[in-house]
């Protein structure tokens, strides 16, 4: 149970991004659109990098392989089975040459040869297998849980694990870049999940030197990496600070090298400083979460009502100074998957309206609670959607708030809320719509359920990228922009701001870097 608590507060690091940071955006500058540092680094030296966030363990369970969380540390530690690139928009080989289907039920996992843990085990198929199927034990909480639930899998020599699906999964490989890339030595960690997590075995480009929780992770060379001669640096730091304004100073000082960032005043700042900002563009964003499982959001009017009567330009003004992203789109305007003006509705206050006096002629009259962690900015965000929708008739808003803890528990797991915020940001729609969206998942927060959804989804899945599904996220948005399950008010971005003697960043998995190509100019 204490694993399973952990777990809990690992996944709100990540998932309450929304109401716990201010507002992504910025450009302009020396921003880059979703890119590396056009310098080489040099070999040699070490870096310092400050997080927002603590990691609640260093096992592949309950860290969050997302970057935002603890995708950066867990890169560093385990490398990547597969990853995928946002800017060629396909997977990547990693520690494994690539996973191939031929009817997209049977998977075959193949690795490279040679690769062996920072303990001097092999790297193999069998601990994959093993990582895989720890995923699954209820005691190690693991926040991947439902990622591999019905797959079985078998080792067919050291190098090649074949997977068998419960259902066919076009993008099966996606799943494995996005959710449990990262492998552990079964050796170490079968002598007891508890150290392991404080003194993790991996097989990436750094072991784990000293861990000051709350303070720094340290980390050196990892001289038996298998892709040598990377990485180039001899030591990489992490360091923690929940404050913003103090990382930033920390950075302006020199006291750290990178700052990794998703808040818009403080990106917008650097580029006024002429200071280099590599931006990570992600589709989705922060959301407005109604729960469809209950009154008065099961009735999807009531959803339209709300999401009408709100102006996400407003919002931008009122609570983020005008210095977010505004948007109400699944994908960014330059993605592929983008369809225009399927955003759902906002600022039409005369439809709200006549929805909401729908809804009252039904003996439904729209009354509901925002529920709302002990931050300022998430009572900014409540009190703007008080304000909002304070002036029209038949609806009555109340602000609910509670302590951080018991609002996740509320939002993520008991489902006891009426309205409140997410993030939702993801690279490409596999597994995340899927997982968001789908009926079958036990982290469709929303409670939400459609058959269209959940047609349109099966053949997004079902299908290769291409045309046919292209055409079945189409109909993903125009579903979702109907139906409102949640409505985005905010594009999302992710931003690593450094000086000129830092090279090589470059992101994959929601702002991840690949650390083993990180370094300095001056080596």
């Amino acid at each position: 149970m204490k694993r399973r608590a952990a777990a809990v507060l690992a996944a709100v690091v990540v998932c309450l991004a929304a109401v716990s940071l201010t507002a992504c955006g910025g450009s302009g500058g020396s921003s880059s659109g979703s890119g590396s540092s056009s310098v080489k680094p040099g070999r040699g030296g070490s870096l310092t990098v400050s997080l927002a966030t603590e990691a609640r363990g260093l096992d592949p369970f309950v860290a969050s392989p997302q970057g935002a969380a603890d995708g950066n540390r867990l890169m560093a530690i385990y490398d990547v089975l597969l990853r995928f690139d946002p800017k060629a928009g396909k997977i990547e080989p990693g520690l494994a040459t690539g996973a191939t289907s031929e009817d997209n039920l049977t998977w075959t996992l193949k690795l490279r040869e040679g690769v062996t843990f920072s303990d001097g085990t092999p790297f193999d198929a069998e601990a994959v297998k093993y990582t895989w199927e720890q995923h699954g034990v209820p005691e190690n909480g693991s926040l991947q849980s439902a990622a591999l639930k019905g797959d079985s899998f078998t080792v067919v020599d050291p190098l090649t694990l074949r997977i068998t699906l419960p259902e066919p999964n076009a993008h099966f490989d996606k799943l494995i870049a996005r959710s449990v890339p990262y492998i552990g030595s079964p050796t170490a960690m079968r002598k007891g999940l508890a150290e392991f997590s404080k003194n993790p075995v991996g097989a990436g480009p750094f072991v784990v030197e000293e861990w000051v929780r709350d303070d720094h992770l340290t980390l050196r060379r990892n001289p038996t990496y298998w892709n040598a001669p990377a990485p180039n640096l001899d030591e990489l730091t992490f360091v923690v600070n929940t404050d913003e304004q103090q990382r930033y100073n920390a950075f302006v000082a020199g006291q750290t090298d990178l700052m990794l960032t998703q808040t818009a005043e403080t990106i917008e700042r650097a580029n006024a400083a002429g200071t280099v900002v590599d931006l990570h563009e992600l589709n989705g964003g922060d959301a407005l979460l109604f729960n469809n499982d209950r009154a008065p959001f099961d009735d999807v009017r009531a959803r339209q009502a709300v999401a009408a009567a709100l102006s996400r330009e407003r919002l931008d003004q009122v609570v983020f100074g005008g210095k977010g992203l505004p948007g109400g789109d699944l994908f960014r305007e330059n993605s592929p998957f983008h369809v225009p003006g399927l955003a759902a509705v906002d600022g039409d206050t005369a439809r709200a309206q006549r929805l909401l006096d729908e809804l009252a002629a039904d003996g439904k009259p729209l009354r509901f609670d925002i529920l709302i962690p002990s931050s300022p900015l998430a009572r900014a965000l409540g009190e703007y959607l008080q304000a909002a929708l304070g002036g029209l008739r038949n609806i009555e808003v109340g602000l609910k708030t509670v302590d951080f803890v018991s609002y996740q528990v509320k939002v993520l797991f008991n489902r006891d809320y009426d309205l409140s915020f997410l993030t939702i940001r993801f690279d490409d729609p596999e597994p995340v719509l899927w997982n968001r969206l789908h009926s079958d998942r036990t982290d469709n927060y929303v409670g939400y359920h459609s058959p269209a959804m959940d047609a349109a989804l099966d053949r997004e899945r079902a299908t290769a990228d291409g045309p046919e599904r292209l055409a079945a996220l189409t109909e993903v948005q125009t579903v979702f922009s109907r139906d409102v399950p949640f409505w985005l008010y905010q594009q999302s971005v992710v931003g690593a701001i450094h000086g000129d003697d830092v090279a090589g960043v470059e992101f994959f998995n929601e702002g991840t870097m690949r650390v083993d190509a990180l370094g300095r100019t001056d080596g």
